[in-house]
Order: structure tokens, then sequence, then C-alpha cells
């Protein structure tokens, strides 16, 4: 009687492809991007950042998710993200720092503030802060698998020109909260 199982796929047939050293495996940024930008863009950049991450994901683990609604819709999936952001960084001997379900609870009550009546509906802005632990574990993360320090520092052009038209509107609309009458001056 052979040793061979008919069932089993020989090894050589199998192709695994190492995972480049030169791929991230999340996206990260300076926290002085993340938090600019989140403030200017009225937090759409918070949605492109879970996006980056989520497609990294997709493409890193082949599991079958869609990107664009788990970052549409990051305060309800935002603990999925944290979680699997935490057990990264267990399996690399990394201490994330963060509870992941403390952080998307503090993250998803900030986005419910949003509805709060004037002057508090500005807490939302402080989203951006809940994800600076997650984006400092993800630059770590990044740091171990590619031996690259670098992070997106530099502002691309768009990013200019979020900064140059939302931050103004951000800081207009700041002001118009608590002092109403600046209307009547435009």
């Amino acid at each position: 009687m052979s040793d061979h199982d008919p069932y089993s796929t020989p090894t050589s047939e199998i192709e695994v492809e190492p995972p480049s050293s030169l791929e991230r495996q999340y996206f990260s940024t300076t926290p002085l991007k993340l938090v600019i930008l989140s403030v200017c863009t009225l937090g759409l950049y918070e949605i492109y950042w879970f996006y980056k991450n989520w497609v990294l994901i997709k493409k890193r683990t082949g599991r079958s998710i869609m990107p664009f609604f788990r970052a549409f819709f990051a305060p309800i999936w935002a603990y999925s993200y944290f979680k699997y952001l935490s057990e990264s960084a267990d399996d690399a001997g990394l201490l994330s720092g963060f509870s992941a379900g403390l952080l998307a609870v503090a993250y998803f009550s900030l986005y419910l503030a949003s509805q709060l009546p004037d002057p508090f509906w500005l807490l939302s802005y402080f989203s951006a802060i809940c994800l600076l632990p997650a984006n400092w574990l993800a630059s770590e993360l990044n740091k171990l698998s590619t031996n690259d320090t670098e992070v997106q520092r530099e502002f691309s052009i768009l990013n200019w020109v979020a900064i140059c038209i939302g931050g103004p509107f951000f800081v207009f609309m700041v002001v118009s909260v608590f002092r109403p009458e600046i209307w009547e001056l435009i």
C-alpha cells in the first residue's frame, strides 16, 4: 500500500507567492497629516484612510470584502479593522497599545456627535484622534514588514487643494457656530 494520498495536492504544484518585502501591509501617514486632512475635508479623508487600509487587507488576505463599503460605513466597520490590526500586531510580537473595542466605541460615539445641537456637534471632528493609535500601529507594522521607516509624509497637490478650500471653510463654520452674526457681514 502506498503512502501517497490521492486527494492531496503535491507540494510542487502549489504556487504560493511569498509576500514582497517592499509591500506595505497597511496605509499610514503622519499624525499631523491625518488630523489636518480629516478636519479640512470634513471627515472625507478618514473614509479614504479606511478605504486604503481595507484594500490592502483584501489584497493580502484574499478575503471577499468590499473596501468601499467598509470605508463608507467606517463607524460600523471600525471595530473590525481595529481588531484585525491589533491581531496583526500580536502576531508580529508588537503591543497594540489600545483596546479595539474601546477605540471603536470612541470613534462611533464621536461620529454620532455630529447629530448634536450647536456647538456640541463640533466634537465629531475629534474622531480623527481615535485613528491616531491605529495609524501609529499600522506604521510600526509596515516598518517590520518592509524595513522601511517612511510613511506618507508629503502633502500632495490634491491634499493642498483640500486644505486651502476646506480649511477656511472649516474655520468659517466654527466661527459661525459661536458668532452667528457673521452671516450678516456676507
